[in-house]
């Protein structure tokens, strides 16, 4: 059998010659070579020659996986994850969506990163209940990472309302954390507030309770 010659040093795809260390019984060459990963590989020369080893095995691993994660990530296309991720792009970068305006025509993107769905997946991961979806941090920012998280529908409005404070209990604090102390809805204290005007201190004072302080010392 036909002895290959290789050099020190030469590049064989992930495999470069070290030296060589004799012979297998059958007559081929054996040699040693380092992998790229940083393995210690000793290969018959005709198989490294005719590329029937490319590595140490650390290619086919990664091919492996690789090919797993893109069977996974094709099978997810009937997903939430999924299906959050097509509308993302939808309200961001077609005009033609109903809802453009609110995101894509005030600026608002997906980052590059995310226009591959292997790629929003693997930073968001799947949503932790069926009553999350994703919200952005920053009301104005774009849909990236660190800007993003999976939130449900009560944090989601605290975060668009997150700049309303109010002093409550003896401290200050977000507006929904007030209402959630005091038992009442978000709404009926804001209307309180903005829209007839009550002053901070009574806004969240039960109606009734209101309604008894009325009748008592008169309005």
């Amino acid at each position: 059998m036909r002895a290959f010659t290789f050099k020190s040093g030469e590049r064989f795809h992930r495999l470069v010659v070290v030296e060589r260390l004799g012979s297998y019984p059958e007559g081929s060459s054996k040699w040693l070579f380092k992998c790229d990963c940083g393995k210690d590989v000793v290969a018959r020369g005709v198989d490294v020659r005719r590329e029937k080893q490319k590595s140490c095995g650390c290619h086919k691993d990664e091919q492996t996986t690789a090919r797993n994660r893109a069977n996974a990530i094709h099978g997810m296309h009937l997903s939430a994850e999924f299906r959050t991720w097509v509308d993302m792009l939808r309200r961001c970068h077609q005009p033609v969506y109903s809802g453009f305006s609110d995101w894509g025509g005030r600026g608002i993107k997906a980052c590059v990163r995310w226009h591959t769905f292997a790629n929003f997946f693997a930073d968001m991961g799947r949503r932790p209940s069926k009553f999350h979806s994703i919200d952005r941090i920053n009301n104005d920012g774009d849909y990236e990472p660190g800007n993003c998280r999976w939130a449900t529908k009560k944090e989601q409005s605290r975060n668009r309302r997150n700049s309303v404070f109010v002093f409550y209990a003896g401290r200050e604090m977000p507006l929904g954390d007030a209402c959630e102390l005091a038992g009442l809805r978000w709404g009926t204290v804001w209307r309180r507030i903005k829209k007839l005007g009550w002053p901070v201190s009574e806004a969240f004072i039960p109606l009734q309770k209101r309604k008894q302080q009325l009748d008592l010392f008169g309005p």
